[in-house]
Parts: C-alpha cells; sequence; structure tokens
C-alpha cells in the first residue's frame, strides 16, 4: 500500500465490512459511523455525494459503488486522486468477484470478510516490475 495508508469498506447502514491500515489510527466503527451520518445529512439536503475529505497532510476519497457499498481511502495529500482511484476500483473489483453473492444474504458476521487482506496485499504489491516480470513469464 504505497499510496494509501486505509481502506475502509462500509455498507449502506454505515458498518465497516473491512478495512486495512499502514498503523491503527481511526476506530473503523466510529468511521462508519461517521460517514453514514454524513452520507445522511447529504441526502436531507439533497446534496450530491460526497467525495474526499482535506484532514491536516491527508485526505480521504470515497467512492460509492453498487449495492450500497462505500469504499473509503485515507492518504496523502499529495497523491493524485486519479491514482487513488484507479486502486479502489481494483479494490471494488476483487471485492465484488469475492463477496458479491455473499452481500445479498450476509449475515452480520464481519469476520467473514478478515481473508480479503490478503487480495488487497495482492493488489498493493502489483508494480510495474511486477506485470513486466509476469508478461515474461
Amino acid at each position: 500500500m504505497r499510496d494509501i495508508d486505509e481502506i475502509w469498506i462500509i455498507n449502506q447502514y454505515g458498518i465497516t465490512l473491512f478495512n486495512i491500515s499502514k498503523e491503527e489510527t481511526i476506530d473503523s466503527l466510529l468511521l462508519g459511523g461517521f460517514f453514514s451520518a454524513i452520507k445522511t445529512m447529504l441526502e436531507e439536503m439533497g446534496e450530491e455525494q460526497l467525495k474526499s475529505i482535506i484532514l491536516g497532510s491527508s485526505k480521504m476519497l470515497i467512492y460509492n459503488a453498487r449495492n450500497g457499498i462505500t469504499f473509503i481511502s485515507r492518504s496523502k495529500k499529495s497523491i493524485k486522486d486519479k491514482k487513488i482511484e484507479e486502486h479502489i476500483k481494483s479494490v471494488e473489483k476483487e471485492f465484488f468477484e469475492e463477496y458479491g453473492d455473499i452481500l445479498d444474504r450476509w449475515n452480520g458476521d464481519t469476520k467473514i470478510f478478515d481473508r480479503f487482506e490478503v487480495k488487497i496485499e495482492d493488489i498493493f504489491k502489483d508494480t510495474p516490475e511486477k506485470r513486466v516480470e509476469k508478461a515474461l513469464w
């Protein structure tokens, strides 16, 4: 996770399904509730969806996906949004491939999403050097 310091995956009810962080900084349950409250407030005001929040030297990008799932990333302010969005779209693709069917009949146990950490690590280990190596072999 070179460019992104933290990722949260939150459902439409504000429940954090998954999060990964270089270092624990924010309680994932608190963050899920916070973004759920902001989302509800914006809807009540008739505003469009929140896309980012700047916090000192960090920024949080909010990507609203299908099925009410929201992907939130925290990175340094200097990292370009487009680069982060590319990473988040990769995370979204892998998440829905892995859990898309489960989400419809999910029983509330967030532990089933814990194994997604391995997929996230694979996504962020993808470097130009690795792509060349894969292409050659």
